[in-house]
């Protein structure tokens, strides 16, 4: 769950040998292109692109649907 202070993220890969991998949901600062990001299992892969995006959730006091800011993340070698 991301507080005030911490970036969603959504990060993803085409990689086929790191797709079971785990990674992070949210980071502390702004991802940066060649920045490297470990895996929950301590694989690690650099960001190539860096996209801001929206998407559909629930606010904590609400059944409406809202749209929510959030950085997808691509990774590879």
């Amino acid at each position: 769950m991301c507080n005030e202070k911490t970036i969603p993220v959504s990060c993803k890969t085409n990689l086929d040998e790191y797709k079971g991998e785990q990674w992070p949901v949210e980071m502390i600062v702004r991802p940066l292109l060649g920045d490297p990001v470990k895996s929950l299992s301590g694989r690690t892969l650099k960001i190539i692109s860096v996209t801001h995006a929206t998407r559909k959730g629930r606010a904590v006091s609400s059944v409406d649907n809202i749209l929510h800011p959030v950085l997808e993340i691509e990774l590879n070698k």
